[in-house]
């Protein structure tokens, strides 16, 4: 009877004892879960609909230290309201051009909700066509952090400026847009190409300014 006793004894320990890490391991999964969880849950947007589904799908995989509430054509972060750049009108084409040794280049663009721009770059020498392409970029999810400052090729001076990421082909483009207009009342962008290969399509590195005519708005 004593040893029935003491065997039922270590069976019970066994048993608690091969309970015990797998429990704990649900703890884990839990809080590691919860963790998860509190990240998304950082990033609120009233309405997803108004920007694109790239830059909602990054921002919150991303994630930032402080909670952010989209609405409209604002967010909120750390008590401060920080408005999306408007500077283009929505649904509106605007045309920048620049000059690159003997090619006309021009820039299209459109801005088409509050995060994202379709664009078509084309390239010309006199009347013939030597490039176009088309596409779409997207705001920087961290855009309300600091903007861009590119320097004006004409003038000299840095200016502040958006920065919208797309693609063409092989080549990752950076698309600037400059906040406000130069001193004859033009507005002015910037593009910064990264391609794949060597292949360039265009000899483009940010230091080309390009710009629209006077009361593009």
């Amino acid at each position: 009877m004593k040893y029935n006793f003491y065997f039922i004894i270590l069976v019970f320990l066994i048993a608690c004892n091969s309970d015990k890490p797998k429990h704990e391991s649900t703890q884990e999964d839990s809080v590691k879960t919860q963790k998860s969880l509190d990240v998304k849950n950082k990033i609120y947007f009233q309405d997803k609909s108004l920007y694109s589904k790239a830059f909602v799908s990054e921002l919150i995989e991303k994630g930032y230290t402080s909670p952010i509430k989209i609405i409209d054509d604002y967010l909120l972060v750390k008590g401060d309201t920080v408005y999306f750049p408007t500077n283009l009108k929505l649904n509106k084409e605007y045309k920048f051009f620049a000059t690159d040794s003997n090619q006309n280049l021009e820039l299209k663009v459109r801005r088409i909700n509050y995060t994202t721009l379709n664009f078509n770059l084309t390239s010309k020498n006199n009347d013939t066509l030597l490039f176009s392409k088309s596409g779409s970029a997207d705001l920087s999810v961290y855009f309300f952090l600091a903007s861009e400052v590119p320097n004006d090729d004409e003038t000299g001076s840095s200016y502040g400026a958006n920065e919208y990421t797309g693609r063409i082909d092989n080549c990752e483009l950076k698309i600037g847009i400059g906040i406000g207009k130069d001193e004859q009342g033009r507005l002015r962008a910037y593009i910064d190409q990264n391609c794949d290969n060597k292949s360039n399509i265009l000899e483009l590195n940010g230091n080309k300014t390009f710009r629209t005519g006077k009361n593009a708005l």
